[in-house]
C-alpha cells in the first residue's frame, strides 16, 4: 500500500513539474526563458519592449496559440530553441515573429542561432535586424522571411523549406546579407522575390542557391545596386533600368 501511494505521488510530481508556463503580458524587463520552466505558451500576442532583452536558453520550446505573434522592439536572442504551434501542425497556425514595425521609432533585433521555427505565417523584418544562423524555418503558410525597406536580414547556414510561397520576399529595398551556404529550396516558389520597383539608395544582392525574381526594376540616379558574382536574375516580361 505504501509503495502504491509513493508511486502515485511520484507520477503527480512528474506531471506537475512538466506544467507549461503561460506568457500573457509584454516583456518590460530583461528576462531569460529557461529550460526548467519550458515549455512556454504565448497565450496572447506579446511585445518585447524597447530597451528590453529576452534571452532564450538552449532546449527551450515556445508554443504559440492560434493567431498569436511575438513583436520585438527590443532584443530577442535565442540559441537552440524551438518556436512552434501549441497543439497543431497546420501551416500558419500562429502568426509569426515581427522585428519592430514600419511606423515605430524603435529598431528591433532578433537573433536565432541553431533554432527551429515551424507552423507560422511569416518572419517579418520590418525595422531592425533579423539574424538567422544554422536555423530552420519549416511549414510556413506564407513566405519564410518578409523583408521591408527599413529591415535587415542576415542569413547563413540556414534552411527555409515547405513554405506556401517564396522563402525570402522583399516589400522594399531593405538590407539583405547572406552567405551561399543556405538551403532555400523545397518551397512553393523557389525565388527571392523583389516586389518593389525603385532603388534610390544602396541595395545588395548576395549570392544564394536560388535566383532572384524581379518585377519592373529601376535603379534611379541616386541608386546603386551591388550584384555578387554568380547571382541569377529572373525577369518575367519586365524591365531592368539603370540610371544610377
Amino acid at each position: 500500500m505504501k509503495k502504491s501511494i509513493l508511486l502515485l505521488f511520484g507520477v503527480f510530481l512528474f506531471f506537475y513539474g512538466a506544467k507549461a508556463t503561460d506568457i500573457t503580458t509584454h516583456f518590460t524587463t530583461n528576462t531569460t526563458l529557461t529550460v526548467a520552466n519550458s515549455p512556454y505558451i504565448i497565450v496572447n500576442s506579446v511585445n518585447i519592449n524597447d530597451g528590453v532583452k529576452v534571452t532564450v536558453e538552449e532546449g527551450v520550446e515556445i508554443k504559440f496559440n492560434s493567431g498569436r505573434y511575438l513583436q520585438v522592439f527590443g532584443t530577442l536572442d535565442a540559441y537552440g530553441a524551438k518556436f512552434t504551434a501549441n497543439g497543431s501542425t497546420n501551416k500558419g497556425y500562429w502568426d509569426g515573429i515581427y522585428v519592430s514595425s514600419e511606423g515605430s521609432s524603435y529598431l528591433g533585433t532578433v537573433s536565432l542561432d541553431s533554432c527551429i521555427v515551424e507552423y507560422a505565417g511569416y518572419l517579418y523584418s520590418r525595422k531592425g535586424t533579423l539574424t538567422l544562423r544554422k536555423t530552420t524555418l519549416d511549414n510556413f503558410s506564407g513566405h519564410g522571411v518578409q523583408l521591408y525597406s527599413q529591415g535587415t536580414l542576415d542569413i547563413s547556414q540556414s534552411t527555409i523549406k515547405n513554405s506556401n510561397n517564396f522563402p525570402i520576399y522583399l516589400n522594399g529595398p531593405g538590407m539583405l546579407k547572406g552567405t551561399n551556404d543556405n538551403v532555400l529550396t523545397g518551397n512553393a516558389s523557389n525565388y527571392i522575390y523583389l516586389n518593389f520597383n525603385d532603388v534610390s539608395g544602396t541595395f545588395n544582392m548576395p549570392k544564394f542557391d536560388i535566383p532572384y525574381r524581379l518585377t519592373t526594376f529601376r535603379v534611379t540616379e541616386t541608386g546603386t545596386v551591388n550584384i555578387s558574382p554568380g547571382v541569377k536574375l529572373m525577369n518575367f516580361n519586365t524591365e531592368f533600368t539603370v540610371r544610377g
